[in-house]
């Protein structure tokens, strides 16, 4: 780890600037060390990052104590930090067992059973619950929840193939033999969370309407009867939403009665997540209803909410966690405000809108790690400067709304504004899978790849091919519903080739975070210094985090060398390192100066948990040789484009808030202008053909970077052997303002 410069500076809840003292911070846990309040400053510092940065370089005297790992396995969860956390835990233990003190043994096993689980290896996490029960068990504790823990972590995930028959049978009984005790209730309501999962609304709302009219006979807190009707108003509200006729407005009519009644009981116990829930409710139901003025309001009210709600969460992935499950409630109000009144205002007020959800994510994520964030995200989006380099670059720009049961399309073209419905979610979904499903896989048949291709295309551009036709390059903003679909490789319907008919045989292609980052000013001058590093594959890993990662099942990458002696020859002086030499430390001292970074490296970006996404490097001195995605965040850069030619590094956990995929949003978080990433392994023989006229035509300044892009593509589809969208579609173009330079 290269040092930081002291003192560092952190911002205050208050927004104010103050310093935090790390001499004072050293001074005070040398003269006492097991003091919890001198730890807990590092613990709960606003701008955890900036803490730990402190915490890595604590002198000697004061390391190596029960408190000190604390502190750092604290730091580390907030962060997603996952090998340091590891490695604190250990450290815990160690401790623990050493001193004999069970209940601490106990604390660390249990809290490492949670680290695991959260990350999704199971078995671990149960070796550790009936650890930590172990030690609670000798010490003569029996802490609450602990059992059920092991239980569920015990049983395996049997919602792989949903038995519809068994839970309608389930319901049915539950129906029959209802009584008014609590597990009689509990169990319906688990049914009826089944019922939701397997989109069988009417089956869950025969559920909720039971367990209504059990309550009203009744005595019971006001919460749970809140909570009830929410439940219930839930189901009314997705039936009625596929209902017609006398049933659809009895059943929204039920839905706006329990969920304003639920508003009121939940607004009286103070309860905000629940009103939430409330409002989005009764916005979908008036809107349902034609009581659009009512509808607005509650739109209104929701988005107070959530800005209220937002700077009461720590942490990054609970940030990232927090905007994805809250995203549909910007673009149910922006696909109202676009629907009811189709001209250039409302279309542009109905941008805004969504871009508060784009934006709000990343700017809260650099709030919490010190760091002020860049003037577009502040400043409403300059409409006109953007339509005005639209048509000056002959772009169009595609901005999806999704929405909670439809979505839709805004198109900013040379010829200005419109917007397009998609239809349903479902359909939409649908389609992306089945493309995703054939079009990365060399053993797809050409039939099946025009066909699946054709129907996506329909589904996502179809609407708006009229703006299309005239376009030379198209910027996608807000596709993280469908994270592996490649948009270049979508397949125009017609008689010609299938080659010719390929999105990219026509259009250069990219992704942007949001609409105000396309207005960054880009960076002057050609790429004068190049960083490229190459790595095959695991190495001397620490065996527990290889375990944890998988490292053994990584396959080699025979063609890293290759990749960077072709990169590294574009530019006298360039860096390039491969193998052993390509370490964290050689990342952190010559990335952040590097106009073009190229990492040819195992990169795996957990769909599960994006928080345990890292790249995998040659573990050497303090690096364990897993750059992971909050060690690439803290990262300062200024390249122009880095490349990550590894496997799957563009899915990551699709975390809809910040509208930036996997690794690819910590590289552009922390200054990065644009990202190659790819969306599923990447052929061995073809990448390094594909990379060197890409490179090669960014470096020389012939092209901008979605032309290079562009340019690469049609390469590899002018040659049959090639010409499978397999060995070209993975590799995508996420950037900001040099998309439209």
């Amino acid at each position: 780890m290269v040092p930081r410069a002291f003192p560092i500076l952190l911002i205050l809840a208050s927004g104010a600037l103050a310093q935090l003292d790390e001499a004072k911070i050293i001074a005070d846990l040398r003269a006492a060390p097991k003091r919890r309040t001198a730890w807990r400053r590092l613990e709960k510092a606003e701008q955890p990052d900036v803490a730990l940065a402190i915490w890595r370089h604590l002198p000697e005297d004061v390391r190596g104590t029960w408190r000190y790992w604390r502190a750092g396995e604290i730091l580390s969860d907030r962060l997603g930090e996952y090998p340091l956390g590891l490695r604190a835990a250990a450290a815990l233990l160690k401790i623990a067992i050493e001193t004999k003190n069970d209940t601490r043994a106990g604390g660390a096993y249990r809290r490492l059973g949670r680290r695991h689980a959260r990350f999704g290896a199971t078995e671990s996490a149960r070796q550790a619950f009936v650890s930590a029960k172990a030690h609670y068990d000798r010490a003569g504790q029996s802490p609450p929840g602990l059992t059920r823990e092991i239980r569920v972590v015990a049983t395996p995930n049997q919602r792989v193939t949903p038995d519809r028959e068994f839970i309608a049978a389930q319901v049915e009984k539950a129906l029959a033999t209802l009584n008014r005790s609590d597990a009689a209730m509990t169990r319906l309501r688990g049914l009826a969370f089944e019922a939701y999962y397997l989109r069988e609304w009417r089956l869950g709302y025969r559920c909720y309407a039971r367990i209504l009219e059990v309550r009203s006979q009744v005595t019971g807190r006001p919460r749970d009867r809140a909570d009830d009707l929410n439940g219930a108003s839930r189901f009314a509200l997705e039936l009625g939403w596929r209902s017609s006729g006398p049933e659809r407005k009895r059943l929204l009519d039920h839905a706006a009665e329990w969920a304003t009644e639920a508003l009121r009981l939940h607004g009286d116990n103070t309860m905000p997540e629940m009103v939430l829930r409330d409002h989005c409710v009764l916005s979908s139901t008036h809107l349902a209803r034609g009581a659009y003025a009512l509808a607005e309001q509650h739109f209104k009210s929701e988005m107070n909410l959530i800005d209220e709600q937002r700077s009461h969460v720590g942490g990054d992935l609970p940030l990232r966690v927090f905007h994805a499950q809250r995203h549909h409630v910007y673009d149910d109000y922006a696909l109202f405000r676009a629907r009811r009144a189709p001209d250039s205002d409302a279309l542009r007020d109905a941008l805004r809108i969504s871009e508060m959800a784009r934006v709000g994510a990343l700017r809260e994520a650099r709030r919490f790690r010190g760091r002020d964030g860049p003037a577009w995200m502040d400043a409403p989006v300059a409409f006109d400067a953007l339509e005005k380099r639209i048509r000056e670059t002959r772009t169009l720009v595609l901005v999806y709304l999704v929405g909670s049961f439809d979505a839709g399309v805004v198109a900013i073209g040379p010829d200005g504004l419109s917007f397009h419905a998609l239809g349903s979610i479902g359909a939409i979904e649908d389609a992306a899978r089945q493309f995703s499903d054939v079009v990365y896989d060399t053993g797809s048949a050409r039939v099946d790849i025009e066909t699946a291709g054709t129907a996506a295309w329909q589904a996502l551009l179809g609407p708006a091919a009229k703006q299309l036709s005239s376009a030379d390059r198209v910027i996608v903003i807000g596709s993280g519903h469908w994270p592996r679909l490649p948009f270049a490789a979508l397949v125009r319907p017609g008689n010609e080739p299938l080659e010719s008919r390929y999105v990219a045989a026509r259009h250069a292609v990219a992704h942007a975070p949001s609409i105000g980052s396309l207005l960054v000013p880009t960076r002057p001058g050609t790429i004068r210094s190049v960083l490229a590093m190459g790595h095959p594959g695991p190495a001397d890993h620490d065996p527990d985090l290889a375990q944890r990662y998988g490292l053994a099942t990584l396959p080699p990458l025979t063609r890293v060398a290759t990749e960077v002696k072709n990169t590294g020859a574009t530019v006298p002086g360039s860096r390039a390192y491969v193998g052993a030499d390509a370490t964290e430390a050689v990342y952190r001292e010559f990335a952040p100066q590097a106009d073009l970074v190229h990492v040819a490296a195992h990169a795996l970006a957990d769909d599960k948990n994006g928080a345990r996404s890292t790249l995998v490097l040659q573990p050497a001195g303090d690096g364990d040789g897993l750059l992971t995605l909050a060690e690439l965040a803290s990262i300062p850069l200024t390249a122009r484009c880095v490349i990550l030619s590894g496997c799957r590094t563009a899915v990551g956990r699709e975390l809809a808030g910040e509208g930036i995929r996997g690794l690819a949003r910590a590289l552009i978080a922390c200054g990065a202008d644009t990202v190659l990433v790819a969306r599923a392994p990447l052929n061995d023989q073809m990448a390094p053909r594909f990379l060197a006229p890409f490179v090669s035509t960014i470096v020389t300044g012939k092209e901008d970077l979605p032309g290079a892009l562009q340019r690469a593509q049609r390469s590899l589809l002018a040659k049959r052997f090639s010409a499978h969208p397999a060995l070209w579609a993975p590799l995508v173009l996420i950037g900001q303002g040099e998309l439209l330079r």
